[in-house]
């Protein structure tokens, strides 16, 4: 969990504790108290009071199918949230290197990777993408710290862009595929 997440979790928390005690002040709970034995002495003696089938076998009977639902569900939901947390988060993937330049980008309402930058790997600094036009564009990235010209891409910043969100994906698809079979039955 992210710093975020458990803010928000604590301050829920606080909220629904401190309704939950507001709630809890207009009970009383000597009629709560008085009711639920009369509910239990009236199910006491609905289960003795004589039917054609005897109702404590109904009551067997329900509760058996219950469980017989239950366990199946329980078991379902407890596999997958056993998928999602051996998941990577893919959100904290925001950085990488691609032809030896540092990579750093952001992710959009929709999931969409956005605000792609290049770094210099030596001085961390955001190099300059210089685009030379011609017959066939092209675009260098230099460090106007280290004077170190790092990576020259075909195409514009356009194209480049698109060719490094296209190499994320392909390692956001390759960790996924990782992940998965870290977390798959032996065979």
């Amino acid at each position: 969990m992210n710093k975020k997440t458990v803010v928000l979790t604590g301050a829920a928390g606080t909220v629904i504790g401190g309704v939950a005690l507001d709630l809890l002040g207009l009970v009383n709970f000597k009629a709560v108290a008085t009711s639920a034995w009369a509910g239990i002495v009236k199910a006491w003696e609905w289960l003795g009071a004589s039917a054609s089938i005897p109702h404590w076998l109904l009551v067997l009977l329900s509760l058996s199918g219950l469980i017989c639902v239950l366990v199946p569900l329980v078991a379902f939901i407890s596999s997958t949230r056993a998928e999602t947390n051996s998941m990577f988060d893919r959100f904290s993937y925001v950085e990488d290197t691609f032809h030896g330049v540092r990579w750093r980008w952001g992710w959009g309402r929709n999931g969409s990777i956005d605000g792609i930058s290049a770094f210099c790997p030596r001085c961390d600094l955001q190099i300059v993408a210089m685009v030379h036009d011609g017959f066939s564009p092209t675009t260098k990235f230099s460090c106007r710290e280290c004077k170190v010209d790092w990576h020259e891409g075909e195409g514009n910043w356009y194209q480049v862009s698109d060719q490094i969100r296209m190499l994320i994906q392909r390692t956001l698809r390759r960790r996924a595929q990782e992940a998965a079979s870290a977390t798959a039955p032996p065979k």
